[in-house]
C-alpha cells in the first residue's frame, strides 16, 4: 500500500464508491418508499404477483 506513491487513487475510489453507494441505497433504502421512483418498481411486483 503506497500511502504517498498513490495519494489520488485511494481518494478518487472513496469519491467513486461513496457516489455509487449513494444512488445504490437511495433506491433500495426506505426513503425512496414516498418518491415517484420506488412506485414503479412496486407496481409490476404486485402485478406479477396475484
Amino acid at each position: 500500500m503506497d500511502d504517498g506513491s498513490r495519494p489520488t487513487t485511494p481518494s478518487r475510489l472513496e469519491k467513486i464508491a461513496a457516489t455509487a453507494a449513494n444512488e445504490t441505497p437511495n433506491s433500495t433504502k426506505p426513503k425512496d418508499s414516498t418518491d415517484p421512483i420506488a412506485d414503479p418498481p412496486q407496481r409490476p411486483d404486485r402485478s406479477a404477483g396475484p
